[in-house]
């Protein structure tokens, strides 16, 4: 028998809980990097889902890297302060600097003790094939980490970084659904080793073939990384009334602290959390010194890792969450990225989120008032963390996420409840006959679902912009006529560096200091930006603003990228007469809710003699 409290406060020790993450990050590693190499177009993470992940991340990780950080190359939100560094911060650490650096020593200094070898076996063997070894192996020396790094690295160093650290996410987000079942469970029952292998395999197998997680995890959103923030400051959480592990609570406080710098929306998670324990043990906490002094040393923490990371990539002292905070909030300029109805979380988000275990979240939802008290605190959590977020008009599923692991928790202990449960009632005879192979059925039903998602998923914007890095030799430059950040950019295309442009998007950052708030709605509701003057009149913007000077913001370049609806209408009028030809065209997506993002992707290039 395993003691059901004492296992869940130091799970993350145990050392079968250890082989979980290792048997997590060869999973990850192997569909993510291994079969990619070996089967080019595997689509793990082949199509383009929404502009966040390169221009908030990817893209800011590697400027940082090769030190090209200039405002020109940044989006707006960076030049503005308005985000933190930290989590693109790990991505170049560990995927462009770590695994660009680390890899390719490890490869050459195999190499060199080949060489050495050889030298070493043709002072005995004096032979002309040993001595054109030796040279091919010093050749090999010097060729393949730089090519290493050229055709490997800067797109598989990132997808490296996310496997490890979901890994770690994963694996916590076990721990943590491990103890609130521990918790869960009677005071007098006992958790037996096949009932927790069981919930174990379960909780696995849901996390890691969620139909979102595989479509959304490794790619490079802060959401994940909030995500992961949470759960693991929540499994360090003391859950139990009457006692406080202020070295845990101080953990969990420093993890809780890092995601609401990230993203202040991460409070309406701790604040609910934090407002039960506050309320259910307020003699250690309200009458307890030691409370709040261990409440400030996790702030002050937190504050410190968060201000170090963003002087690193500012170079200066900044608070990205007051510009952050002033932006969405104070001023509602995100409602400039759209608004949706109130419901679109309640119908929209969860569902996807959640995936094929929402008939499992459901249930526990529907017997709310026969559960245990943490799992009545969990669905309090999500039920005000939606709540708040519907109050937003801009909205997204992605914003519910850093959420997610609480909905999988949820889910996991009512497939064993139902599972257990030794009443006669008619849904539980129902599940007690589903054996394990049908989970196990929907779970790879799920898994593929998320993959075959990410494969047609708006893949031909991914598409053209590997196409034109295999061919910089031939064009220069390139220009995207589309709705702004419809492509990777500049991490995909490293090779063009300053010879790209495309069309902005820019808020109206000039009501940020606009006091009247009948003047920023009215603003707000009637402000274009240079995508959307674009289209209005494609041939008026372009005979106003394109010109033959590399040196301007617009020029003609070697090719331009856009989507079909719009390259059919202006060829014959505008392209060809520049000499431009269409080179290639690409499978985008079925369709779109943005018109002008239907079709495929095309690609116009001048023809050589006009190159030349």
């Amino acid at each position: 028998m395993v003691s059901k409290i004492g296992d869940s406060i130091h799970l993350h020790k145990n050392e079968n809980f250890k082989k979980i993450f290792k048997i997590i990050f060869a999973v990850k590693i192997f569909s993510n990097i291994i079969l990619p190499i070996l089967v080019p177009d595997f689509p793990s993470t082949k199509g383009y889902f929404q502009p966040d992940e390169f221009y908030q991340t990817l893209n800011v990780s590697y400027l940082k890297y090769i030190n090209k950080t200039t405002p020109e190359n940044l989006t707006w939100e960076w030049n503005s302060n308005l985000r933190s560094y930290l989590f693109p911060f790990i991505i170049e650490f560990f995927g462009y600097r770590l695994f660009n650096q680390l890899i390719p020593y490890i490869i050459k200094s195999y190499l060199s003790f080949i060489s050495e070898f050889l030298v070493f076996l043709g002072m005995y063997w004096n032979s002309n094939f040993i001595y054109e070894c030796v040279l091919y192996v010093k050749y090999l020396q010097k060729y393949v980490p730089e090519s290493f790094v050229s055709f490997f690295g800067l797109k598989y160093g990132p997808i490296f970084a996310m496997c490890l650290i979901n890994s770690y996410f994963d694996y916590f987000a076990i721990c943590f659904f491990y103890k609130v079942y521990s918790l869960s469970v009677d005071n007098k029952t006992k958790i037996d080793k096949a009932a927790s292998n069981k919930f174990i395999k379960i909780s696995f197998l849901i996390i890691t073939t969620n139909f979102f997680n595989n479509f959304f995890q490794n790619r490079f959103f802060i959401n994940t990384f909030e995500m992961g923030l949470n759960v693991i400051g929540l499994y360090f959480f003391n859950w139990e009334d009457n006692s406080i592990n202020y070295k845990y609570f101080m953990i969990s406080l420093i993890f809780g602290f890092l995601s609401i710098l990230q993203r202040p929306t991460n409070a309406f998670i701790w604040g609910t959390v934090g407002l039960y324990k506050v309320l259910s043990d307020y003699q250690n906490t309200i009458l307890n010194f030691k409370f709040y002094f261990t409440a400030a040393i996790a702030l002050v923490v937190a504050f410190t890792i968060n201000l170090s990371t963003d002087y690193y990539f500012y170079n200066k002292l900044t608070f990205p969450i007051w510009t952050f905070v002033k932006f969405n909030y104070s001023k509602n300029l995100s409602k400039f990225y759209g608004s949706s109805s109130w419901n679109f979380h309640l119908f929209q988000s969860i569902p996807i989120l959640n995936g094929l275990s929402l008939p499992l979240y459901l249930i526990s939802l529907i017997n709310f008032f026969q559960k245990p008290k943490i799992v009545k605190l969990l669905h309090i959590t999500l039920i005000a963390n939606t709540l708040m977020f519907s109050l937003i008009n801009h909205k997204e599923f992605r914003f519910l996420y850093p959420a997610q692991s609480l909905y999988l928790c949820l889910s996991v202990c009512e497939y064993i409840s139902l599972v257990e449960k030794t009443n006669s009632s008619f849904l539980s005879k129902i599940i007690k006959k589903v054996p394990d192979y049908i989970m196990q059925i929907l779970c790879v039903t799920s898994y593929f679902s998320g993959l075959l998602i990410s494969y047609f998923n708006e893949s031909g914007v991914v598409e053209v912009c590997n196409y034109l890095n295999e061919n910089h030799n031939v064009y220069s430059s390139v220009s995207f006529w589309m709705p702004c950040h419809s492509t990777p950019g500049i991490s995909y295309m490293p090779d063009y560096k300053n010879k790209q442009w495309e069309l902005a998007c820019e808020p109206p950052l000039f009501l940020m200091d606009e006091e009247n708030s009948e003047t920023v709605k009215k603003t707000l509701d009637e402000y274009l930006d240079e995508s959307d003057v674009f289209y209005l009149n494609p041939r008026k913007w372009i005979s106003e603003n394109l010109k033959d000077n590399e040196e301007l913001q617009h020029f003609w370049t070697d090719c331009i990228g856009m989507f079909q609806v719009l390259g059919d209408d202006i060829y014959e009028d505008v392209l060809k007469p520049e000499g431009y030809i269409l080179e290639k065209k690409w499978f985008n997506t079925i369709q779109h809710w943005d018109h002008r993002r239907q079709g495929d992707v095309q690609l116009y290039c001048k023809s050589p003699e006009y190159i030349l």
